[in-house]
């Protein structure tokens, strides 16, 4: 279960990096590290600890969109507040 996890995630990220690459000409950017983590654990015969990988990335995506979503808010906030000081 957990090999078949892993390998999902992995190949939907690398189908996203090969169509950056093509478009861009750069495949390799910061989160790949974590894709390259995932498939090494599988070659290495630990496919926990390759879930375990795709589990804290996915983790840490939700959070970092909570986290703007936040920061957006508040944003917006301070503008808002800006235009009524002006007003």
């Amino acid at each position: 279960m957990f090999v078949l996890a892993t390998l999902i995630w992995a190949y939907s990220r690398g189908r996203r990096a090969v169509r950056k690459w093509r478009g861009v000409g750069m495949p390799f950017y910061h989160r790949n590290a974590y894709d390259i983590a995932a498939v090494v654990a599988l070659v290495d015969r630990r496919a926990r600890r390759g879930a375990l990988v795709v589990f804290s990335l996915c983790r840490g995506r939700i959070a970092e969109g909570c986290l703007c979503g936040k920061a957006r808010n508040s944003i917006r906030a301070l503008t808002k507040l800006v235009r009524q000081r002006r007003a």
